[in-house]
């Protein structure tokens, strides 16, 4: 009797270990998520306060006031507003079956830019293009804060492409380079999940 009385304890005891268990790693995984959030939501933050764009990235749709300046473009799952050299893709976000959001901005011109850093004019004949619109000088200042070349970069032979940085699996900024070096277009994009596999 005693044998089956301390093997009922034991059993117990490792039945209510394994359950502790299970709800200390759902516990750890909530709070990564919640973390994963934070982090998420401060580089968001970090790019609309250091860049210049009419509307933030991550904008709710029911808060976008544009006007017909903009050109509206339907797309599958998604649509965009246009105007002299800017594109804005508004999508569901942050998984592409939430509620739409301002996700993405490419830029073709000066107009606007981001951490300070712009497409570069053309020069006039004789003239070197502006530093800011430079390769270097862009993954220099995304290095600083905190941005790391993505596995996305794709570099032809003569040095062009396209180079992307992401940070905190949460922003992503692509620089489409020429030859030269010179930044011709520019990507400001939020990660979307697609948690369902959904093909749009």
């Amino acid at each position: 009797m005693r044998k089956l009385i301390i093997i009922c304890v034991a059993v117990l005891l490792l039945t209510g270990c394994a359950a502790r268990r299970e709800e200390l790693a759902k516990r750890n995984a909530e709070i990564a998520e919640a973390e994963a959030i934070v982090k998420r939501d401060a580089a968001i933050a970090e790019v609309n306060e250091g860049s210049m764009f009419p509307f933030p990235l991550g904008l709710p749709e029911t808060e976008l006031e544009y006007g017909e300046e903009y050109e509206r473009g339907e797309g599958f799952g998604c649509f965009s507003i246009r105007k002299d050299g800017t594109w804005i893709s508004i999508a569901g976000w942050p998984d592409c079956l939430d509620d739409y959001h301002v996700i993405e901005y490419r830029l073709t011109d000066s107009t606007y830019s981001v951490f300070g850093i712009s497409v570069a004019e053309p020069p006039n004949e004789g003239e070197t293009h502006i530093t800011t619109g430079s390769h270097e000088f862009t993954e220099q200042q995304l290095a600083k804060r905190g941005y790391e070349k993505s596995t996305e970069t794709d570099i032809w032979n003569d040095g062009s492409g396209r180079y992307v940085y992401i940070k905190d699996d949460a922003v992503k900024i692509s620089l489409h380079v020429d030859a030269d070096g010179v930044i011709y277009e520019i990507w400001a994009t939020l990660v979307v999940t697609n948690k369902e596999n959904v093909v749009f």
